[in-house]
């Protein structure tokens, strides 16, 4: 489908609504096969299939309104009666062939206000891989202790054989498991990870990743680290207070944790406790499950689903307009 889209040039103001929208949509609805033209940019061919105003109704008074073209707004309003310089709106907006409105509400008050023109409801949407809040937009799981590769406190093999067991060659794309360590034995490590792979027969490709930091950080960064992650996995054998446990809660974690006497300020709430290597992969995969379903809900307000409901609004548009 050809369009043209009149933003006033709106795209390129990010950070005004219009602007956000305009940038937004038109990029993705090129990426769905739409051959997009705007109004101010480009030379557009004579004859399109539709004009597309992401802009107030008002802008039906300018002088490149046609209405012998098929004109659709994309447009909101604020507050339930139009009133002073908006409440020639609805008279405006009639002269059009279809309006796009970002909500129920919004429909509601356009026919209260007597609209009478089809009316679509597309949701907008948010850059949900910038605002994600404190947890990272994979499932990414994090370890702090001292010595790995060595005979550490914690038990390190059962975390990666674990973590292997459960995502190889599936979500390897959205899982991750960083070790922040110190006094790391390398060649210890490496060769543990030759000898798991081997005897498991992985392939290198469909493993996850495994990231390891084995340098100084001050808190501030270690206050960052936490907050990129979604788990904190604490796979001990002794411990006399944890203070990696204390810091993760204090961030918002979510904690999976062997039961000791000295993990017990971690309640039943913001923790699960395991007991082997059987346990901790159900504890694992309960926390996958909950990150998806969480992260489903997140993405139905990403800018990619407001552009597949778009793109469906547009079709059923062009085609009742045809049928007319």
């Amino acid at each position: 489908m050809k369009i043209i889209i009149f933003d006033a040039g709106r795209r390129n103001h990010i950070q005004t609504g219009y602007g956000i929208m305009s940038r937004q949509l038109g990029t993705r609805l090129v990426n769905r096969g739409y051959e997009v033209f705007y109004f101010d940019e480009h030379t557009f061919p004579d004859k399109v299939d539709m004009w597309l105003w992401i802009r107030p109704p008002h802008y039906v008074r300018y002088k490149e309104f046609n209405p012998d073209n098929c004109n659709v707004f994309f447009t909101m309003c604020e507050q339930e009666k139009l009133i002073d310089h908006k409440s020639e709106w609805p008279e405006l907006l009639n002269k059009c062939d279809a309006l796009i409105t970002p909500t129920a509400w919004n429909k509601e008050v356009w026919i209260n206000n007597n609209v009478t023109i089809p009316i679509h409801v597309c949701p907008l949407g948010v850059n949900t891989k910038v605002f994600k809040g404190y947890q990272s937009y994979e499932f990414s799981i994090l370890s702090v202790f001292e010595g790995l590769g060595s005979n550490a406190r914690e038990d390190w093999k059962t975390n990666i054989e674990a973590y292997y067991e459960l995502f190889y060659d599936k979500h390897c794309d959205e899982v991750s498991y960083t070790i922040k360590s110190w006094t790391v034995n390398w060649d210890s490590y490496r060769e543990f990870l030759r000898q798991l792979i081997k005897s498991k027969g992985y392939e290198a490709n469909k493993l996850p990743a495994i990231n390891v930091i084995d340098t100084e950080l001050v808190p501030v960064d270690m206050n960052a680290l936490y907050s990129k992650h979604w788990l904190f996995l604490k796979n001990t054998r002794g411990e006399g207070w944890s203070l990696p446990g204390l810091e993760a809660l204090a961030s918002g974690l979510n904690i999976v944790t062997t039961k000791l006497p000295a993990m017990a300020y971690l309640n039943e709430d913001n923790c699960t406790y395991f007991n082997g290597i059987k346990d901790l992969k159900s504890a694992m995969w309960n926390e996958w499950k909950k990150y998806r379903s969480i992260k489903l809900d997140i993405l139905k307000w990403s800018w990619k689903e407001s552009t597949i409901e778009l793109d469906k609004i547009l079709k059923r548009i062009k085609e009742s307009v045809n049928e007319t």
